[in-house]
């Protein structure tokens, strides 16, 4: 329950929202690099 109350509250900030979606984006980019290279 909370954790569903802190993820609305940061969907209703646009601005908190956008970095957490762009540095969302930019970690998985960034672990998806990392697969790549350890398994070639």
């Amino acid at each position: 329950m909370m954790l569903k109350l802190t993820i609305k509250d940061i969907l209703r900030q646009k601005s908190f929202g956008a970095i957490a979606v762009i540095s969302g984006v930019l970690l998985g980019l960034v672990y998806y690099f990392l697969t790549l290279s350890s398994v070639f």
